[in-house]
């Protein structure tokens, strides 16, 4: 499966925020709508759905992370590569940015209602959230960073304050009241836990 990345451009940014006012959505979550991320590749069922077929993204998952992986891989080979590892890591992990797998088809989002969407995730049930936040403590694993320092950095960007040195300007005011939720860093530190760099094939 080709993995389509999704990098949402100052229009599309203003559609969507148009979109959330519409229909009532906060503007710190992420929403996603037909207009930006096109048909989803997989029907992902949402919360709403008491019983569904949770498409499995397991594989496509992993096959996601080792693309992201090896970027960074060849990126660390470079002189200064650590430093420049993690810099090129702040700027794509942000909401809307490529590595943003909730605004992917072949991944869960929400749709165009809002609704969260969930998937089957190595023999369980994960969210949008969940998946997106077990990728970014995959990613910080790699990067060897302590499951402590992931999960502030994360809470540091769900209010938008690595904005203000990741894209040199001041977050929403919405975002600055927005915290992680215990389900958000729980997800992180599974990912810093179970990572494990013998599962991705990297050159």
């Amino acid at each position: 499966m080709k993995i389509h990345r999704i990098k949402l451009n100052v229009f599309d940014k203003f559609r969507m925020k148009q979109w959330r006012e519409v229909n009532d959505i906060p503007p710190y979550i992420n929403a996603s709508y037909v207009g930006t991320t096109g048909v989803k590749e997989l029907q992902f069922p949402a919360y709403t759905c008491k019983h569904g077929n949770y498409p499995d993204i397991t594989k496509a998952s992993i096959q996601y992370e080792e693309e992201i992986l090896q970027e960074l891989k060849d990126i660390r080979k470079k002189p200064f590569g650590y430093i420049r590892a993690l810099w090129h890591m702040s700027q794509q992990l942000g909401t809307g940015e490529p590595w943003d797998s909730k605004f992917m088809p072949q991944f869960p989002g929400r749709n165009s209602k809002g609704q969260v969407q969930y998937a089957k995730y190595k023999d369980t049930i994960v969210s949008a959230s969940d998946l997106s936040n077990i990728i970014y403590g995959h990613i910080c694993a790699y990067m060897k960073l302590p499951k402590c320092v992931a999960q502030f950095m994360a809470r540091l960007d769900a209010c938008g304050i690595t904005e203000i040195i990741t894209k040199k300007r001041f977050p929403d005011m919405h975002l600055l009241k927005f915290k992680d939720t215990p389900q958000d860093q729980k997800a992180i530190a599974r990912g810093v836990v179970e990572f494990d760099a013998g599962n991705y094939r990297l050159r």
